[in-house]
């Protein structure tokens, strides 16, 4: 580290001891993605302290809807997920699922619809369709630790273009950029400089090399290679600028 900025890996070249490249990783999230998996994290995490000691084996969470609720009706949420999980998991063996969906939304009114699947028939009072609550599946693990988490995130498989480009430019623009770290490596003497973006959905790679080529070089100035990294629809490392 110096002057506070660093940049996370040099890898030295087995033929030549005084060359060296910087190589600096950065996740190329959406931020409504991060806040949605954050906020089911931390109210997962407090249905864990209340089963504490109280569940057989280890049990995971999956499916999950997207996260909406208020204060209040993330008090009630807790409170229904404690007691349908402790209930599903004495039925449960493992390796075993069980959709607890419809058991939640029993208890907790404001649980959201899933309307990619057929309705259930017609509300002639509110002149809406009935569709079937989203699905929760409960899944118990192997072993015996009792504790729950999260086995699947609510994530979003492909990002608009707009959203791309608007996380890209945060990335390359933002204090502390890349290019500031990357530079301070060439005054140092780096050979050369990668920067590896962690992708953390599918994103169309022609698309991400036309955004970065996009911006003003100034952003780019102390950066030789951008790659993206993915383990989305098979895992892969492509070079998306600059492209022939």
């Amino acid at each position: 580290m110096v002057n506070r900025t660093r940049w996370e890996f040099v890898a030295h070249r087995a033929d030549r001891d005084n060359e060296w490249i910087a190589i600096e990783v950065m996740s190329l999230v959406s931020p409504a993605g991060e806040s949605q998996n954050g906020n089911w994290h931390k109210l997962v995490d407090d249905v864990q302290r209340k089963l504490a000691g109280r569940l057989p084996a280890k049990y995971w969470l999956a499916d999950l809807p997207k996260y909406a609720f208020d204060q209040s009706q993330r008090k009630t949420l807790v409170d229904c997920l404690k007691g349908t999980i402790l209930d599903a998991a004495k039925t449960l063996a493992e390796g075993e699922q069980k959709d607890i969906g419809p058991t939640i939304a029993a208890c907790f009114s404001h649980w959201p619809k899933d309307t990619s699947r057929q309705p259930t028939g017609f509300d002639p009072e509110n002149l809406q369709l009935r569709y079937p609550p989203h699905p929760l599946l409960l899944l118990r693990g192997s072993g015996v630790l009792n504790s729950l988490g999260i086995g699947m995130y609510p994530i979003t498989g492909y990002w608009a273009e707009p959203t791309l480009k608007t996380a890209l430019i945060g990335l390359f623009k933002r204090k502390g950029t890349a290019n500031a770290q990357l530079g301070l490596a060439k005054d140092y003497g780096a050979a050369r400089t990668v920067l590896l973006l962690d992708e953390r959905i599918d994103n169309d790679l022609g698309v991400t090399s036309d955004i970065i080529r996009s911006l003003d070089t100034s952003h780019l100035s102390n950066i030789d290679e951008v790659y993206l990294v993915s383990t989305f629809s098979g895992a892969h490392v492509v070079q998306v600028w600059p492209t022939g």
